[in-house]
């Protein structure tokens, strides 16, 4: 599903940008996607504990076209 959604896109020439854990790093490096931010979600708003949940979020999108 990933390789066709990057077919797609590249052939209407756009960017993808995505959202990802840091255990999908490493695949979505594969397919192209680089970092370009990561933000912190503190999830002690959501009923956890403060300073004990909290994760990043990576902000990944393909390079631009030539």
């Amino acid at each position: 599903m990933l390789k066709q959604g990057i077919q797609r896109a590249d052939d209407e020439g756009l960017l993808m940008y995505l959202e990802a854990m840091p255990k999908g790093l490493e695949l979505y490096k594969r397919f192209g996607f680089v970092e370009v931010d990561r933000v912190e979600v503190d999830l002690s708003k959501y009923g956890g504990k403060e300073g004990q949940w909290s994760i990043f979020v990576l902000m990944m999108r393909t390079p631009q076209m030539q």
